[in-house]
């Protein structure tokens, strides 16, 4: 993965998310190229015209646009030269312990990009704006995370709502059948510290052959089942790395892989670098942030 960057992004101590409002002038149109972060990325978009991609797929934005990418997800974007208003909003999953949501409560692995309605936009802009506008600090941290809850949940249905919707406009209904068995899927691996399932067993838990699973599930989150599994390990430990002083060889037996040769190298594949220099590079950069 050369050609692709992935951005680290350090959040003050304790926090489990960051939020930006940026308000964009036509000259100041920008392209962002292949990278992938290590946290899940929220984007509402008030005014844009705008191409993103995301595993490889187009997709367009416009005003009242909204855009979820899971973490580990590559995705480019390029804007035209128009105005841009939109928020931003980028946060690690433990945020999900924080605010109590459950499994079935959490956006899943699964990107979104939708054009809502104006109800849903207003509400979007109105958790948005009003999260944005609460100060830092211990005694708003409640009104924060109340505000969080509220947002993420409503993301969820926003999901849940517009993959049954796509894949009613796109399928019979066998395939849609298909389609929400594997969503229950997906919610329970995303809950299960058990990070590695074999394609047998999922394929029978959503009651399909190996064939049909594989097919269906490329088909719903562009990616192969082998490949999610993999980013759900590197997933895991990339916060190892970052939140402990395991060794190498430790983190490899928790997450499951077969020897740390095989987890630097796979390490390696998705992240661009070892495990080794990435933790470094974390390091260093905390070591940076104390010191301003």
């Amino acid at each position: 993965m050369s050609n692709v960057s992935f951005e680290n992004i350090h959040l003050p101590a304790v926090a489990h998310f960051g939020l930006r409002h940026y308000q964009l002038r036509p000259d100041q149109c920008f392209r962002v190229a292949d990278h992938f972060h290590l946290m899940h990325e929220l984007m509402w978009f008030r005014e844009t015209t705008a191409t993103v991609a995301i595993q490889g797929r187009q997709f367009q934005l416009r005003a009242n646009s909204l855009l979820f990418v899971p973490s580990l997800m590559v995705h480019r974007m390029d804007t035209q030269a128009v105005r841009q208003d939109f928020f931003l909003l980028q946060y690690q999953a433990a945020l999900y312990a924080d605010l109590n949501l459950l499994p079935q409560h959490q956006p899943m692995q699964l990107p979104l990009v939708m054009t809502l309605s104006k109800p849903d936009a207003e509400r979007m802009d109105q958790l948005t704006s009003w999260l944005a506008e609460v100060e830092d600090g211990p005694q708003q941290l409640p009104l924060k995370q109340s505000l969080m809850r509220t947002l993420l949940l409503f993301v969820a249905q926003l999901q849940h709502q517009h993959n049954e919707a796509n894949a009613t406009l796109s399928a019979d209904p066998p395939t849609l059948s298909k389609h929400n068995k594997v969503l229950p899927l997906l919610q329970r691996l995303e809950s299960d510290l058990k990070l590695q399932v074999s394609l047998d067993d999922a394929a029978s838990y959503c009651g399909m052959s190996r064939s049909h699973f594989s097919r269906t599930f490329k088909a719903l989150l562009g990616q192969n089942f082998k490949d999610y599994l993999l980013k759900r390990k590197i997933s895991a430990a990339v916060g190892l790395l970052v939140n402990s002083e395991l060794t190498i060889a430790e983190i490899a037996y928790q997450c499951e892989f077969t020897d740390s040769a095989y987890f630097c190298a796979k390490f390696k594949q998705q992240m661009g670098q070892t495990p080794r220099q990435f933790r470094h590079g974390v390091w260093q950069a905390n070591e940076f942030s104390v010191a301003d």
